[in-house]
């Protein structure tokens, strides 16, 4: 094999994470980059003169600005599920965007990964066997598809909640 300058290097290994950024939806996280034998320097020097963009700890991605919410919720939690005012949203049910995002995670989820400016995150902390009880797939940003709870199940969510207090089930 032919040996490649630094600059030849460089250029191959930023295409590979534009790649693999593109295959997990548009963002990365520090691992999957390092699988791809960069170290955390190279990383650093890329998020400081520009090339790439922290989106969060250990998350980053080409172009983070230019993306919607909801590509940016798709990529930093695909396993999450839309609920409550989030679902009715998507339904129809209301008219204006929630100011925060309504997901059902697993509840043995870090807490850290919701600690984030933008987009607004509330974390509804399910069990597990339960998570993924009357969820469906919708159209989302991007051609991707979002996890959301049926039409019923997300209807009874609010009134679920108001029983069981303020915090999210």
């Amino acid at each position: 094999m032919e040996k490649m300058s630094r600059e030849e290097k460089t250029e191959y290994l930023l295409s590979e994470i534009k790649k693999k950024t593109e295959e997990y939806g548009g963002i990365i996280k520090t691992s999957q980059i390092t699988e791809l034998g960069v170290d955390y320097r190279r990383i650093l020097a890329w998020v400081k003169d520009g090339t790439l963009e922290r989106v969060k700890s250990g998350y980053y991605s080409f172009r983070y600005q230019e993306r919607s919410e909801e590509e940016l919720i798709l990529g930093l939690f695909p396993d999450a599920v839309l609920c409550l005012e989030s679902a009715l949203y998507y339904y129809h049910y209301i008219e204006q965007k929630p100011y925060a995002w309504h997901l059902a995670v697993d509840k043995n989820t870090s807490k850290s990964r919701f600690h984030m400016k933008y987009p607004i995150i509330i974390p509804c902390y399910t069990e597990p066997k339960t998570l993924q009880l009357g969820v469906t797939q919708i159209p989302f940003a991007g051609g991707q598809y979002a996890h959301l709870y049926k039409r019923a199940h997300a209807l009874r969510l609010p009134e679920i909640r108001r029983k069981a207090g303020a915090g999210c089930v």
